[in-house]
């Protein structure tokens, strides 16, 4: 199988999920290599906290390490890596807004989904049609009911780099303990959030691994409770397979958390050219390299010199 017969399979799973009940959840995944990967998270987190990350320890674990060592460096870091999103945006994020999905939820921190989103839908009020969690005080997140109106919306679930919002980096869902406090703890209000848009609408994963122990518990929790609902509901988690480089076989899709239906697509090449051509259909964008965003320079005064 060729890898364009192998995404024209993907695309064909997509156009029978009927995009406009379907949820989009976003991962970080299209945002590279534009927003520093994981890898380089750890490598800061390491060098500025005082601390060595185990082979085998998971991430989140590690994040709670890092701040116990140092925790002004350890928002430091997290505010140096997410708080200014670049000129460059991946393109992949304007393909996701321009396709009409029902709803649209990400596990970003950054502000290239967001942006994306307040182009593609002329929005420019982002408590209208944009909220976050952990809320601001004085300020309310989506609940699932109004989430999943008539009118596409975007919620920021692990926290936001908001410029508004001058300690941002203090509420963003990273380390373990944050976790606890949003999907274990009472009143625990994402592990509900999650029970109730699992079961009443289809979600698309896509630029996830879905390695979220928020998640994972959400789903231990369905699978014995409702498990036939939530395997009824058609979720769908798209991944990346390359082929095999000996046989050139692709490998069998299975299912993510045993109930979500991976749906593999070819990326092509490093950037991710293949995600792009199996959006293209839904989005009716070209699949071509990302745009700048225009910059914000600043203004020409009466009283501004140039050196030439």
């Amino acid at each position: 199988m060729t890898p364009e017969e192998f995404n024209q399979q993907c695309i064909d799973r997509l156009a029978a999920a009927n995009l406009s009940s379907c949820v989009a959840v976003i991962g970080s995944g299209p945002s590279s290599p534009f927003i520093a990967r994981i890898e380089t998270l750890e490598d800061s987190l390491c060098a500025r906290c005082g601390v060595t990350k185990a082979a085998d320890q998971e991430f989140w674990v590690f994040c709670e390490h890092a701040h116990a060592s140092n925790k002004d460096e350890y928002f430091n870091v997290l505010r140096e890596t997410y708080g200014n999103t670049p000129r460059w945006t991946a393109h992949a994020y304007r393909h996701l807004t321009s396709m009409p999905f029902r709803a649209f939820a990400t596990f970003n921190y950054d502000d290239q989904l967001p942006y994306e989103f307040r182009y593609q839908h002329r929005r420019n009020s982002n408590t209208e049609h944009f909220s976050v969690y952990p809320p601001r005080p004085g300020q309310r997140y989506f609940v699932p009911q109004e989430f999943l109106s008539s009118t596409p919306r975007l919620i920021a679930l692990h926290g936001y780099s908001d410029p508004d919002n001058p300690g941002w980096e203090r509420q963003v869902i990273l380390k373990s303990s944050d976790y606890n406090r949003h999907y274990i703890d009472p009143p625990a209000p994402l592990f509900g959030w999650w029970c109730e848009i699992l079961l009443a609408m289809p979600c698309i994963f896509i630029g996830t691994s879905l390695r979220e122990p928020g998640l994972y518990r959400v789903m231990e929790h369905l699978r014995t409770q409702d498990y036939s609902r939530i395997v009824n509901r058609g979720h769908i988690h798209l991944l990346d397979k390359k082929p095999d480089p000996v046989s050139g076989d692709y490998d069998v899709p299975g299912k993510s958390f045993g109930v979500i239906e991976q749906v593999y697509y070819d990326p092509l090449d490093q950037h991710y050219l293949g995600l792009l051509k199996v959006l293209e259909p839904f989005s009716n964008l070209a699949a071509d390299r990302p745009s700048p965003r225009a910059p914000a320079p600043k203004p020409i005064t009466a009283t501004d010199t140039f050196d030439f």
